[in-house]
């Protein structure tokens, strides 16, 4: 497996630019990286939070990779705000034309000349415009390994259950040619489309996840993405969708209202999960979190698959990455 020290398989962090971060346990990881490129208005690539690369470089640690990632939304032209979030016309500017296709992958190697490499979260990528995603890849990934750089590439798992995985069983394996590592966000698995009040995602989804990944793809080039997030849920659940009120919060604000008077943490037998319940404005909610405990039996998972880690995302206030498994015994 890839490791960033001897003994240590792999596993990244992303960082962000809307939560302060520390460099604090930065040598757990195999490689940093910073949420930081996006689109402008004329489709350009460009630095949406430069001070978030800045930073990243100047924690930079020996044998630890800072690896930007681009994801496909499209800022406003002043700069600052987001106009459109996974936006599929960018995609289908840079991907639907070769010439545009050619230009697209000198813009991606350009962007990626400061750091260890670069990492490819465009998501909602139609059907039809897969082809030329994979060929965008497989240019790119051998333009940065000629340069000594790595390839990484994000995946949302919904390729491997819709339309029988037909998507995934004709791509991702090419995917594995091209890059480095393909990295599963393994989220989320419940959402306001549910119909059951629970964990974002169990442990049971996470394994057959890997089940169904790793039937088509070599382990040692997969990554599982686990979030950090907690999925606050209005209760009873309505049965209409529209009427559902489901809140994602990140790790920090969890653990805020952890802290509240009269919040008592739960556990979950059967989800294997913790969570707590508080009122608002006369509402019911139950808030359904990540501890150490939930966490690590998704990690178990993954190591026991032989396939890396990955979390989203690294703020100041964060698990404890040592019984994680992340920073040894």
């Amino acid at each position: 497996l890839s490791t960033a020290r001897e003994g240590l398989a792999y596993s990244n962090a992303w960082v962000t630019p809307w939560e302060a971060f520390t460099s604090e346990s930065w040598e757990c990881f195999s490689e940093i990286n910073p949420f930081a490129l996006a689109f402008d208005e004329r489709n350009a690539v460009f630095k949406a939070y430069p001070g978030l690369l800045e930073r990243s470089l100047a924690a930079k640690l020996p044998r630890v990779k800072i690896v930007p990632t681009i994801v496909n939304d499209v800022f406003a032209s002043n700069g600052k705000d987001v106009q459109t979030l996974k936006s599929v016309p960018v995609l289908t500017y840079w991907l639907a034309d070769p010439g545009n296709l050619a230009r697209h992958v000198e813009d991606l190697v350009a962007a990626a000349r400061p750091y260890d490499g670069l990492e490819i979260d465009y998501e909602k990528v139609p059907d039809s415009l897969w082809e030329n995603y994979t060929v965008l890849l497989a240019k790119l990934g051998q333009r940065l390994r000629s340069e000594g750089k790595t390839l990484a590439v994000d995946v949302e798992p919904n390729a491997l259950y819709r339309k029988r995985g037909m998507i995934a069983a004709k791509y991702w394996p090419r995917l594995a040619q091209s890059c480095d590592k393909i990295k599963i966000m393994g989220y989320y698995e419940r959402g306001d489309f549910s119909d059951r009040v629970g964990p974002g995602t169990s442990a049971e989804w996470i394994e057959e996840t890997l089940r169904r990944a790793l039937a088509i793809l070599p382990p040692e080039k997969v990554s599982m993405a686990f979030s950090l997030a907690a999925t606050d849920w209005e209760v009873p659940l309505p049965s209409v969708q529209f009427q559902r009120r489901v809140k994602r919060l990140h790790y920090k604000q969890a653990r805020q209202m952890l802290s509240r008077p009269g919040v008592q943490p739960l556990w979950d037998e059967i989800f294997g999960s913790p969570f707590f319940r508080y009122e608002k404005d006369g509402r019911r909610h139950e808030v359904w979190y990540e501890d150490e405990r939930s966490l690590g039996r998704k990690v178990e998972a993954a190591r026991k698959a032989g396939v890396g880690v990955s979390l989203w995302y690294l703020g100041a206030v964060r698990p404890d990455l040592k019984k994680l498994g992340f920073c040894g015994k």
